[in-house]
């Protein structure tokens, strides 16, 4: 077997882990989950785990890099179907839809990175590279909107870090007490910060 064929088969082997990997730790968190969980749900023996990860902290820290990925690709989906930057901002609210499947595989993760973060320097790592992207794309919304002239955004990166927090505080509220911190308050909450921080009338 040639090396990329080994290269790939090594991959493949990675993400079927990391499938089931997401799927027990999403639904029990990590705290209840062992290796061994995990090798029952991918059909690997512990042993065939353990090749790949030497501990179940690196493995929920790969899962957690591996997930996100396809969370920004579908915020860059969501905010390629709005006309505007406004609306690309707003675009945002599908982080509350608590029936999509990524939302509810997404806020138990976040939840166990940042419960796990203040003992772990690499999950500490891992949850500032995780706020540094978000606080990315919006920076770039709001580049658009001063060059456009629907808003004017003095000190962009101040906002998006405000924007980004507000997104992630209100989806916090909205998943664990859904009750009374519905998807419907949550996006009319999330809409209102936003033209306030933009000193915006709201629509």
């Amino acid at each position: 077997m040639s090396t990329n064929k080994r290269a790939s088969l090594k991959d493949i082997r990675k993400e079927e882990i990391m499938q089931a990997a997401l799927t027990v730790l999403s639904e029990r968190g990590s705290a209840n989950v062992t290796l061994d969980d995990i090798a029952k749900a991918s059909g690997f023996s512990k042993g065939g785990i353990t090749y790949y990860y030497s501990s179940k902290e690196a493995l929920i820290k790969d899962v957690f890099e591996y997930f996100f990925e396809d969370v920004y690709k579908k915020a860059y989906e969501m905010m390629a179907k709005e006309k505007d930057p406004l609306g690309k901002l707003s675009s945002y609210t599908w982080l509350y839809d608590l029936n999509d499947s990524q939302t509810k595989i997404m806020w138990p993760l976040i939840f166990d990175i940042m419960a796990i973060s203040p003992h772990k320097e690499e999950y500490r790592l891992s949850f500032q590279t995780w706020v540094t992207k978000w606080v990315g794309i919006v920076s770039d919304i709001l580049r658009e909107g001063n060059e456009t002239g629907q808003f004017q955004v003095d000190d962009i990166k101040e906002t998006a870090q405000l924007i980004s927090s507000t997104a992630q505080a209100i989806g916090a509220r909205c998943y664990l007490d859904s009750k009374n911190h519905t998807e419907e308050w949550a996006t009319k909450s999330f809409n209102y910060a936003i033209t306030s921080f933009l000193n915006l009338s709201p629509s």
